[in-house]
């Protein structure tokens, strides 16, 4: 087998041509690669398993608000019946028995809502894991609450009792139009 031997020109012009013919379509697979990257960063910081993460715990107050609830109010129905007296109780024994089986119905669907949520949460952690070992040398913003700007915290729905605005700042603020 014999070795073939290039003068220095020949090498040059071998490199110059591979350099034209084959960086140009590098550097655009590069810039399209960079582009993925980025809305895939962007794409996980609106939606991605931190943000996810970041709603559980809420909605899991939440529903733990709503059994609380359900529970009281079907305590306050036992309570009246009890206070109305034996013969009132017999003639509305089936509908009082309705109710608290309804909220009991109602109990048992928000406990496997929060179950639900609890395994979502659990599935986000495992991807977020995932994403941050594979992908350690990115700096992306994977959270974020959703809501924005001014005003933001009169966005959110029904406070949690002892969270949110108390009476007296609703009222200052109804009075401030």
């Amino acid at each position: 087998m014999s070795k073939e031997i290039f003068e220095r020109d020949q090498v040059v012009q071998i490199v110059t041509h591979v350099a034209r013919n084959l960086l140009p379509p590098m550097d655009a697979l590069w810039r399209d690669l960079h582009r993925v990257v980025t809305q895939m960063q962007a794409d996980l910081a609106t939606s991605g398993p931190a943000h996810i993460r970041a709603l559980v715990p809420d909605a899991l107050s939440e529903m733990a608000a709503i059994r609380i609830m359900m529970e009281e109010k079907a305590a306050t129905i036992m309570g009246a019946c009890e206070a109305l007296g034996p013969e009132v109780q017999d003639s509305l024994k089936g509908d009082i028995m309705e109710a608290c089986t309804a909220f009991d119905i109602m109990r048992q669907r928000a406990d496997k809502v929060s179950r639900a949520l609890e395994r979502m949460d659990e599935g986000a952690a495992a991807i977020e894991k995932i994403l941050r070992e594979r992908f350690a040398d990115l700096e992306a913003d994977l959270g974020g609450s959703g809501i924005e700007g001014e005003g933001a915290g009169l966005m959110t729905g029904p406070q949690l009792p002892g969270k949110g605005l108390s009476q007296e700042e609703i009222d200052a603020l109804l009075d401030s139009f």
